[in-house]
C-alpha cells in the first residue's frame, strides 16, 4: 500500500516551533494549538499575527532562521513508519512547504530532508506540493481540514491527526496516538 504522510501538524510539531518563534521575535509568550487553521482567525495568536499575510511574511522569516529543523517530531511516528515500511508499505511524506520565493522554497526543501534525516523517519519518496489529493496514494495522514476535504472528494481514505482545527471535518479515521495497526486497518 501506498501512505501519504504530512509533515507539519502529523510527525511535526509545527505549532510549538512556530509558537517558539513567535516568542523570540515577537515577545508574545503561551500561544496554544489554535482553534482554527488560520493563525490569525485564533484569538490568542492574532495578537501577533493580525492578517494571513502578516503570519506568512513571519513564516517566510521563520523558514529563513530554519524553522523547520527544530519542529519535535510526534511521539512514535518515526517508530510507525518504519514499521509499516519494514512491512513493505511504500511511505510518501507530503507537504506544502512551497512559498514561490526561490530561496525560501530552496532552504524550506533542503532543511525538510534534513529534518527527515535527522529525526531518522524512512520515506519512499519526498513530495512539496499544495494539491496532496493528486498524489497517487491509498491512505492519507492529514491535519489540513481543506486537504482532508479535498482527499476524501476525490475518492481518498483520510486518517486525521486531531487537532481542535479539524475535529469536526470528517475523516476515515482519526488517529490520536500514532499507531501501526490503526493505519493498516485501512487496508
Amino acid at each position: 500500500m501506498r501512505i501519504m504522510v504530512d509533515i507539519d501538524g502529523c510527525i511535526g510539531d509545527f505549532v510549538g516551533s512556530m509558537a517558539l518563534w513567535t516568542a523570540r521575535h515577537k515577545r508574545i509568550y503561551g500561544l496554544h494549538e489554535p482553534k482554527t487553521y488560520a493563525f490569525n482567525d485564533d484569538e490568542a495568536w492574532s495578537k501577533a499575527y493580525p492578517t494571513k499575510e502578516s503570519f506568512i511574511d513571519a513564516l517566510k522569516n521563520a523558514i529563513i532562521d530554519r524553522i523547520y529543523l527544530h519542529e519535535a517530531p510526534s511521539a512514535s511516528s518515526v517508530e510507525t513508519l518504519h514499521g509499516l515500511h519494514d512491512d513493505g508499505h511504500q511511505i510518501i511524506i507530503a507537504t506544502d512547504r512551497a512559498f514561490g520565493v526561490p530561496l525560501i522554497d530552496d532552504v524550506a526543501r533542503q532543511d525538510t530532508r534534513d529534518w527527515l534525516e535527522d529525526n531518522g523517519y524512512i520515506y519512499d519518496s519526498l513530495v512539496i506540493t499544495p494539491h496532496k489529493e493528486d498524489i497517487d496514494a491509498d491512505i492519507f495522514i492529514e491535519d489540513s481540514p481543506k486537504n482532508m476535504k479535498n482527499i476524501m472528494d476525490a475518492g481518498g481514505k483520510v486518517i486525521r491527526i486531531p487537532h481542535a482545527y479539524n475535529i469536526s471535518v470528517p475523516a476515515d479515521l482519526t488517529m490520536p496516538i500514532w499507531d501501526k495497526d490503526t493505519i493498516e486497518s485501512l487496508m
